[in-house]
């Protein structure tokens, strides 16, 4: 999936907030796969390449929009990884039901949102999502 889509900020799969976005690398990628079923799975790798400021929630934007029958059920996951200059920290994060968007990323044993100050230049990210898109009536 191309940078900038979806209401993402320039260079960056980060929904465009009041701050300034995080913004990835040019050996970024984002790749996913739709299957017949109407499930995406996917992956997000990035290095940052610019110094992310503000106190705005990050959201990442998805190749589909979440669809799930019988209500919202938003997907909790805990494999995405975030590496800053001397440790690597697990983060939390759900796609948000009808949204778009992976959101309410929180690192490893803490409670806090993260926000685009959260994140420094040359620090990677690598994320994990699988969701259902449509509904097949199948699996």
């Amino acid at each position: 999936m191309p940078r900038a889509v979806f209401g993402a900020a320039t260079d960056s799969y980060i929904l465009a907030n009041a701050g300034t976005e995080p913004t990835c690398a040019a050996d970024d990628q984002c790749m996913y796969r739709l299957d017949r079923y109407g499930w995406v799975d996917g992956w997000y790798t990035f290095v940052i390449d610019n110094t992310p400021s503000g106190a705005n929630a990050i959201a990442l934007v998805l190749p589909y929009i979440e669809f799930q029958s019988g209500g919202p059920t938003n997907r909790n996951f805990a494999n995405g990884f975030w590496t800053d200059a001397s440790t690597i920290k697990m983060l939390r994060y759900q796609v948000a039901n009808g949204a778009g968007t992976i959101t309410s990323f929180v690192a490893d044993g803490t409670t806090t949102a993260l926000t685009n100050a959260s994140f420094a230049n040359a620090d990677t990210i690598r994320l994990n999502f699988r969701y259902r898109a449509f509904d097949t009536n199948e699996a």
